[in-house]
């Protein structure tokens, strides 16, 4: 697996892209000298595996003939 960041501004704005070729726009904290433009790394990395058990959950319940009428995850 690979993935792209490019920088946006002379700050901290980045947009990345994956395999699905979808951009995520990441930055930093106001703080730090950043715009509030997108998602932090470290929430990234927690929506990542929140969104993985979410899926292996999914995916279990199906295999069992079971539809998730709703999912929510705090990480």
């Amino acid at each position: 697996m690979q993935v792209t960041l490019n920088r946006i501004d002379q700050d901290f704005h980045f947009e990345g892209f994956g395999a699905s070729e979808v951009a995520v726009h990441i930055d930093g904290a106001q703080n730090i000298g950043g715009h509030n433009a997108g998602a932090r790394p470290m929430e990234l990395i927690l929506m990542g595996l929140g969104g993985c058990t979410a899926i292996d959950v999914i995916l279990i319940l199906r295999k069992q003939k079971q539809e998730a009428q709703a999912v929510s995850i705090r990480v």
